[in-house]
């Protein structure tokens, strides 16, 4: 048996660090990539290269006056019109690899190949691993590195210059083909969130590991030191050195991976957006195996009431007078309350149009509905307002903290500032006494910490995490959330087995 891969599978959005890292092995001299990555002498396939051999290919059709088949020309590069093309550049992998395979019966106790392949939205990685030939999935692993979508466009942007020759190490994706193409993928759902496992495509069961590659290394002693353990693993997994968890068959079979739908209310300063800020800054693995929370979708009424408060500037200019606001210095004060239930049915609104009727996106994301309620605004009113739909896919974090505290943290997050933003906006003191002092989120849970509400006949899972003293320390408040969200999820996961059962 030979000590080398015989192929590594390498995917990953475009700028996640796929082919400087095949760049880096080239570079490595031989004993030391055979010693340590366990590859020896290596082809390259990157699908990438035969797409653009067809983009150039339309652009010698358009010269002579001919419609393009494949792309259309943007600004920025090509985008793919013929949907087929995608297939064509993994049945050119399986072409290039067999060539290689035929010409050299002794090729695999010398060589190692790697494949390089990007896809996302409707180009799906199940679909792609799927059409490779048995020759690959039978000699397989994958090593995908995981960056945000955010980070994706941004070295999209910085790889290429305007001018350049494009190169594999130098091309840019265009950015309609970047949002329609890589802003969400199904890896997620292929890997269950793990940062290593098995997965099985037909009948091959192909070791994986998921690395976070971001921030992006600085040199090769960073790219090196991030990258060794992952073929060390991937090598011992694929010759049954090292155990770990496998795969469900059937993706019908999957326990829930993250919350569709988490709702984080509390009182204004209690800690919301401070703990909306902490998941944003979490690497999306570690977000995901700890937090049960995916790629981020968010919705906080107050942003929307802040529409209102500039709006009503316009309408003071026009009509002299306020519609929705009065001001406390240089503080908006909400004066219409029927605003409150505006900012919900907006956020009804939103989800119900652009998500609930696309299964697709709750692979990789969750989407998170903030508000506080309180004296005169109860906290079951509002949630009445929610849409079924929208509930039957929600679990509740309530984040507990004194009247008091909230008093003192509210002030302290706006002195200096002097600014509306999520982290920093304040509600003024009389406000605070008259809605916030007192709420009914213990009548509505009778003071249980965790359990489910009863909201229009949908039974809604809910955790109480209590969020006093104050701490801004990263290992406490990582404690606090992930013991709170692990319970809350296993709530969830018990309501979706008991409506199982029922159907």
């Amino acid at each position: 048996m030979s000590n080398l891969f015989d192929t590594i599978i390498i995917i990953g959005r475009p700028g996640s660090g796929k082919s400087p890292l095949a760049d880096l092995l080239k570079r490595m001299p031989l004993s030391k990539r055979m010693r340590y990555c366990f590859v020896g002498d290596f082809i390259e396939v990157d699908d990438f290269i035969f797409l653009s051999e067809k983009f150039k290919e339309d652009d010698s059709w358009e010269k002579m006056g001919l419609q393009r088949k494949y792309s259309k020309r943007v600004e920025d590069g090509c985008v793919i019109t013929d949907s087929d093309l995608w297939d064509f550049g993994i049945e050119n992998i399986n072409k290039t690899v067999k060539k290689k395979i035929s010409s050299d019966t002794d090729f695999f106790n010398k060589n190692t190949v790697l494949i390089e392949f990007s896809r996302g939205g409707q180009q799906t990685y199940e679909h792609a691993l799927n059409i490779l030939s048995d020759e690959i999935l039978s000699r397989a692993v994958i090593l995908h590195l995981d960056i945000t979508y955010e980070e994706s466009l941004l070295r999209n942007q910085l790889r290429y210059k305007k001018g350049e020759e494009m190169s594999k190490l130098h091309h840019k994706v265009p950015l309609e083909e970047m949002d329609d193409s890589y802003r969400t993928s199904d890896w997620m759902i292929l890997s269950f969130g793990r940062d290593e496992g098995y997965i099985t495509i037909r009948n091959y069961e192909i070791p994986f590991v998921s690395i976070v590659n971001q921030p992006a290394p600085n040199n090769d002693s960073e790219l090196e030191k991030k990258f060794l353990s992952a073929f060390y693993n991937l090598y011992e997994m694929k010759h049954g050195k090292r155990r770990t968890s496998k795969i469900p068959l059937n993706k019908e079979d999957l326990p829930i991976s993250i919350f569709d739908h988490l709702i984080v209310l509390g009182r204004p300063a209690a800690g919301k957006s401070e703990f909306i800020d902490f998941i944003k800054k979490t690497p999306l693995q570690d977000r995901i195996s700890e937090f049960h929370i995916g790629n981020l979708e968010e919705f906080d009424d107050f942003k929307i009431l802040a529409d209102k408060f500039e709006e009503d500037d316009t309408w003071l200019k026009i009509k002299k007078k306020r519609l929705y606001t009065s001001m406390q210095g240089d503080v908006p004060v909400i004066k219409d309350l029927s605003l409150y239930d505006f900012g919900i049915n907006q956020i009804n609104d939103i989800i119900q149009t652009r998500f609930l009727g696309d299964p697709s996106f709750y692979n990789d994301k969750t989407i998170f509905i903030e508000f506080s309620r309180g004296g005169e605004l109860s906290y079951m009113d509002s949630l009445k307002l929610i849409h079924p739909d929208i509930l039957k896919k929600s679990a509740i974090f309530y984040i507990k903290a004194s009247f008091d505290e909230c008093i003192r943290r509210n002030k302290e997050r706006y002195e200096g500032k002097k600014k509306f933003g999520v982290l920093t906006h304040m509600v003024p003191e009389e406000q605070m006494e008259r809605l916030y002092k007192v709420d009914d989120w213990e009548d509505l849970t009778k003071k249980n910490r965790s359990g489910h509400l009863d909201v229009c006949e949908v039974k809604v899972p809910f955790v109480t995490m209590d969020n006093e003293p104050e701490s801004k320390n990263f290992s406490i408040m990582e404690e606090r959330y992930e013991n709170a969200l692990k319970a809350l999820f296993d709530l969830q996961m018990q309501k979706k087995s008991e409506d199982i059962k029922k159907k």
